[in-house]
């Protein structure tokens, strides 16, 4: 007997949307941190360490440089 696959096509359903979640989360934390709009995105949606970004931001570091350095 085959094996049932979903009729979701590929990179929808339940993992993408917790993707997009935390995608979304990212950018809040990016933007509450004195990112713009568009600089958070471009982070969130890169693999940079989330709390190395803050950090940077916290110690003066200008979003568009920190994006440089993480992305």
């Amino acid at each position: 007997m085959a094996a049932s696959r979903s009729a979701a096509p590929q990179g929808q359903g339940p993992r993408s949307d917790v993707q997009q979640q935390v995608v979304e989360w990212r950018e809040l934390v990016l933007v509450q941190a004195g990112c713009s709009q568009e600089v958070a995105e471009r982070i969130a949606l890169s693999d940079a360490d989330l709390h190395h970004a803050c950090d940077l931001l916290a110690s003066g570091c200008p979003p568009e440089l920190a994006e440089r350095i993480l992305v």
